[in-house]
C-alpha cells in the first residue's frame, strides 16, 4: 500500500470523527507528521488523493452505435473479408514487417547516372567502412533490442481451442528515450469484427519512462495511466500486452486496422492476413497495380464522417483508441457490404484527388513563372 492510500484509509486525528475507510483499502497508521496536520488541509488533501485513484481506469466505450452484423451474414461478409486481404507485395510497399531479420540499408551509390571512377569507388568504400566502425555500440544493442522482438502470430494446434476469426485493433503510442522521439505502446483495443465484442482496452505501462505523452493525439493522459497500474487493470509492456492479443489470434486470423503497419510495428508482430481501411479504400479510388504504391489514403476520421456520416476524434483530449478501433472496424464493414455505394464514393474522391492534383499543377507553373520575371536565370533542377 502507498502512502496516499494509507492516507486515505487511515482515521483522522483526534478528536474529529474518523471518516469511512475505503472498502478496497485496508487501514494503515498515518505517519505522526502527517497526523499533526491541520484536519482542513488533510482533508482536502485526502479529497484530492481519493480523486485520482478513483480515475476512471479506461476511457469509457464510444457512444455511436456500432454496425451490427446479423449471424445470417457472418458467412458472405467472411468470404468478402477475406478476398479483400492486401498481397504481400502490398503490404511490403506500405511499410509492413514482412520477416523478422532487420530491414536492409541501402547506401547510395557514387556516380549515379555516371560510371564513378576506380578512385573515388574505393574512397566511398573507405568511408563507409570509417562511418560503420564508428557507430556507436548502444545504438547496436538498441538496434537488436528492436528488431529481435519481431515475432510471427503462432499457429494454433488442432486441439487448441479455435482463435477469432476477424479482429480490429488499435495502438496508442507515448514518447521514451533520451529525446522522447522513440515510441512506446501506451493503450490497445480490440474487437471481435464480427460481434464486436471489446476484447481488449487496456492502458499499457511501458517498460521505459515516458518522455512524451502525447495526449492531444494519444489521449493518454498520467492520472489515467497512474489509475489503471493501482487499479490492477494496467498491462505491463508491449510483450505482455502481444501475448494478451494472442490469446485471440492466430495466423489465420484477420486483423484489421486504420495503417495498421504502426499498431503491429509497436507489438513487434509479423502478421500477413491484413485489411487496412487505409489500403482498402485506397484501392477502391485508384484500383492499382498488385505491386504498385497508393498515390494517397485518407484519413480515418475523413473515411467516418464521409462513409458513415459519424465524427470522431472529437475535442482535444485526444483520440479514444476504442472509438478508432469501431470506426475502423465499421468501415471496412461498410466497404464489404454496400460495394456500390463504396464504389461511387470512390468515384468522387478519385475526381476530387485529380482536380486537386491540376491546382497544385498550375500553382507550380505560376509560381516558376513568377520566379521567371524576378529571377531571369533562375532554373528548376
Amino acid at each position: 500500500m502507498s502512502a496516499e492510500e494509507a492516507l486515505i484509509a487511515a482515521p483522522a486525528p483526534a478528536p474529529a470523527p474518523a471518516p469511512a475507510s475505503t472498502p478496497e483499502l485496508a487501514s494503515t497508521p498515518v505517519e505522526p507528521a502527517i497526523a499533526a496536520a491541520p484536519t482542513t488541509i488533510l482533508t482536502a488533501f485526502t479529497h484530492k488523493v481519493r480523486d485520482l485513484i478513483t480515475t476512471q481506469p479506461t476511457p469509457p466505450i464510444p457512444e455511436q452505435n456500432p454496425i451490427i452484423v446479423p449471424i445470417y451474414e457472418c458467412d458472405l461478409l467472411y468470404e468478402r473479408l477475406l478476398a479483400r486481404c492486401h498481397s504481400l507485395s502490398r503490404l511490403g510497399n506500405h511499410g509492413y514487417r514482412l520477416t523478422a531479420a532487420p530491414p536492409k540499408k541501402h547506401s547510395r551509390r557514387p556516380g549515379k547516372g555516371k560510371q564513378a571512377d576506380g578512385t573515388k569507388q574505393e574512397q566511398h568504400e573507405q568511408e563507409h567502412d570509417k562511418q560503420q566502425k564508428e557507430k556507436s555500440q548502444q545504438d547496436k544493442e538498441r538496434e537488436a533490442k528492436v528488431d529481435l522482438g519481431f515475432l510471427p502470430t503462432p499457429t494454433s494446434m488442432p486441439w487448441q481451442f479455435p482463435k477469432r476469426k476477424a479482429i480490429a485493433l488499435d495502438c496508442e503510442m507515448v514518447g521514451v528515450g533520451p529525446k522522447g522521439n522513440q515510441d512506446a505502446l501506451a493503450f490497445l483495443s480490440a474487437v471481435d469484427f464480427f460481434t464486436g465484442e471489446v476484447l481488449i482496452n487496456n492502458y499499457v505501462q511501458p517498460t521505459e519512462k515516458i518522455k512524451q505523452w502525447r495526449t492531444r493525439v494519444s489521449g493518454v493522459t498520467p492520472p489515467g495511466l497512474a489509475a489503471a497500474v493501482a487499479s490492477g487493470q494496467a498491462i505491463f509492456g508491449w510483450e505482455a500486452a502481444r501475448q494478451a492479443l494472442w490469446e485471440y489470434t492466430d495466423a489465420n486470423t484477420v486483423l484489421i486496422g486504420h495503417s495498421l503497419d504502426n499498431d503491429l510495428r509497436i507489438l513487434r508482430i509479423l502478421h500477413f492476413k491484413v485489411v487496412d481501411s487505409a489500403i482498402l479504400t485506397g484501392e477502391l479510388v485508384f484500383n492499382p497495380a498488385p505491386d504498385a504504391r497508393l498515390r494517397r489514403s485518407w484519413a480515418l476520421k475523413t473515411l467516418t464522417k464521409a462513409l458513415l456520416n459519424r465524427d470522431i476524434q472529437i475535442g482535444n483530449h485526444g483520440h479514444n483508441c476504442l472509438e478508432d478501433t469501431f470506426a475502423t472496424r465499421d468501415v471496412v464493414i461498410w466497404c464489404l457490404k454496400h460495394p456500390d455505394e463504396a464504389a461511387a464514393w470512390a468515384d468522387g474522391a478519385r475526381k476530387e484527388h485529380e482536380i486537386r492534383m491540376e491546382e497544385l499543377k498550375q500553382k507550380q507553373a505560376l509560381e516558376h513563372e513568377l520566379a521567371l520575371l524576378r529571377f531571369p536565370n533562375y532554373t528548376i533542377e
